[in-house]
């Protein structure tokens, strides 16, 4: 089946998919357990800090549950949120498909690993499919899959976004634990200071990010 590409239309569509895309990853962020509970958890690492006693394992089991499931929604605003910004520049979220034969796309695909790579480079090479009474854009070159993080978070890429490098480490941080190499038990999860101040971060860079994209009214 063809993949459309209609949210790269028009000005006016790629803002929408991309707003949607900023707002559908904030709102499952906001229901985390672990930025609902942020002021708990602050509170928990003053505790910590003054070394004072408290129970530690049903501290941890109130969190341990949903600690992945919350990991992978902050995870899903950061890739929404970058691939917000790459849209609203021009760019291709969609991996590109290439065979041997196609020895541009090959080397355009190549380049996407390190660097954005723009709509009309694509279409400049073979034109875009676009059918305006149906709404539907297609290339046979372009892929239903999109970039992933590691690629999102290449040097030229981050060159788009509007967040430092805390940001970043927080994002790899995250995407660590999503990939699966933290094992996450009681005494693996750690809710001290160092958490509380990444779930700080990206809270502010979050609702930061809604007031900037939301749409003005007039």
């Amino acid at each position: 089946m063809d993949n459309n590409l209609w949210l790269y239309a028009n000005g006016e569509q790629q803002y929408r998919a991309a707003y949607s895309l900023i707002v559908f990853g904030a709102e499952n962020l906001k229901r985390s357990n672990l930025i609902k509970g942020l002021d708990r958890l602050e509170t928990n690492s003053r505790l910590i800090q003054l070394g004072l006693e408290y129970d530690r394992m049903a501290f941890a089991q109130e969190f341990m549950w949903d600690y992945l499931i919350d990991c992978i929604r902050i995870l899903m605003f950061f890739e929404g949120y970058m691939k917000a910004e790459l849209i609203k520049a021009d760019c291709c979220v969609h991996n590109i498909h290439y065979n041997d034969t196609d020895t541009l796309f090959k080397a355009l695909a190549r380049e996407q690993r390190k660097r954005p790579i723009k709509l009309r480079e694509i279409g400049d090479i073979e034109p875009f499919v676009t059918d305006i009474s149906k709404e539907k854009i297609t290339h046979k070159h372009v892929k239903i899959t999109t970039l992933g993080v590691s690629t999102l978070l290449c040097p030229n890429y981050r060159a788009l976004y509007h967040f430092d490098d805390e940001i970043v480490d927080d994002i790899k941080f995250f995407n660590q634990i999503r990939n699966g190499l933290h094992f996450n038990t009681e005494t693996q999860i750690q809710l001290g200071p160092t958490l509380v101040e990444r779930l700080k971060r990206i809270n502010s860079f979050v609702n930061i990010t809604i007031e900037k994209w939301r749409p003005q009214t007039s």
